[in-house]
């Protein structure tokens, strides 16, 4: 074969290649990466500049003439580093040792890419420092940045993080409601913004005729951060809470005992009546979200006092097939769950509300024999689900 005997020249050079990488020694083939990088000799550079600064025995003013040195050799360089591995791990360092006006001189650089920053592997660690170490006025400008674009942010993988983040640690109550009205739609056509409007209720309040397309737009959001496995993050949480809230599944579907629910002094229950969704398209809606939610996304939501709220809504709107599939889901996390601060209540939810009392004795006989364990903790959350169950047992008996 002609092909056999005449090998193509793309195979050839590439063997070459690979022959000539594993002739070199692990010093000179680190070299060679370095020569194929862009800006090849700032980071030559810079990098022993780096080696310096990061030690922790290195005097503060040496530090700030390194960060100046560094400053120089990366003028208008800055944002490129900003998206590979070793480079953005000196940007990082700048911003954590540098003075204020060097920050400032950073920030001045990287003030039109933070949104691009957000979204890549190695430059959203650039703008977590920057949150962390950097003036108020530079948090100020991150959320101005981000406004009108936070929808698109949260249902990233890897800026969902910077934007929870922002949320959690850095924003006060109105920039909280900022930040998460921006998920129910646009906010100029729904006139949220000058009508100063922070809640799910309230946009649907203002609304009427946009109901169902509001709703529509939230839970199809839902499902895709959901399938995305970002129901972790609190912003998420918060979202899905307010639309469970709001979208309650038909009452027949509910446990019979409500007591246990951790309902907030504003959780007033809405009539169904007043519903503009047809119940069919509202049911449909939730439980195409509720079968993404049970495959895996319970457990990460129960280490928060929303996240908690929202599961137990979760399992009282799903029907029982997708109940028994949440209650499986369970299986190996028994035990850390009932030692939970907030997650041995959903334990005590799915108690109450789980009618299948042979897949409760399958789920709970973990428990059962870790009993002396767990009752010896110093949390006292795992001995109220102990209790419960006994409880249960009892009537159950």
């Amino acid at each position: 074969n002609a092909s056999e005997d005449h090998p193509a020249p793309k195979k050839l050079k590439s063997a070459k290649k690979s022959a000539q990488k594993k002739s070199l020694s692990k010093q000179e083939r680190r070299l060679l990466k370095l020569k194929s990088k862009k800006h090849f000799e700032t980071v030559t550079k810079i990098l022993p500049l780096f080696e310096v600064l990061r030690r922790e025995d290195t005097e503060e003013q040496r530090r700030f003439e390194f960060i100046d040195e560094i400053l120089k050799q990366t003028r208008n360089k800055v944002v490129d580093l900003c998206f590979a591995h070793d480079t953005a791990r000196i940007i990082e360092c700048t911003i954590q040792h540098g003075t204020e006006v060097q920050r400032w001189n950073l920030f001045a650089e990287l003030r039109g890419s933070l949104r691009l920053l957000a979204k890549s592997r190695y430059g959203k660690f650039i703008l977590i420092k920057l949150l962390k170490y950097g003036a108020k006025e530079h948090r100020l400008e991150v959320f101005k940045l981000f406004r009108n674009h936070v929808a698109r942010l949260v249902n990233h993988r890897i800026a969902a993080e910077v934007v929870d983040l922002l949320y959690n640690d850095h924003a006060n109550a109105t920039q909280r409601g900022e930040l998460v009205r921006e998920l129910y739609g646009n906010v100029h056509a729904l006139k949220l913004a000058q009508n100063q409007v922070y809640t799910l209720t309230g946009a649907l309040e203002l609304n009427p005729d946009k109901r169902t397309t509001i709703l529509g737009n939230v839970n199809l959001l839902l499902i895709s951060l959901a399938s995305k496995g970002l129901t972790k993050y609190s912003i998420v949480q918060h979202l899905l809470l307010e639309y469970l809230r709001i979208v309650p599944p038909e009452t027949e579907q509910r446990p019979e005992t409500t007591k246990l629910r951790p309902v907030s002094e504003t959780d007033e229950p809405m009539d169904t009546d007043d519903l503009g969704d047809g119940p069919s398209t509202t049911d449909t809606n939730l439980i195409s979200l509720l079968e993404v939610l049970v495959e895996g996304q319970i457990v990460p939501v129960l280490h928060t006092r929303e996240g908690v709220r929202a599961a137990l809504h979760v399992l009282w709107a799903s029907p029982p097939r997708l109940r028994k599939q949440l209650v499986r889901g369970l299986k190996t996390c028994v035990s850390s769950i009932a030692r939970n601060e907030h997650g041995h209540l959903f334990l005590i939810g799915v108690l109450d509300g789980v009618d299948d009392i042979v897949l409760l004795e399958k789920l709970l006989i973990k428990v059962g024999r870790r009993c002396g364990r767990l009752i010896k903790s110093s949390l006292a959350y795992a001995c109220r689900v102990l209790l419960f169950r006994s409880k249960c047992a009892t009537i159950c008996i």
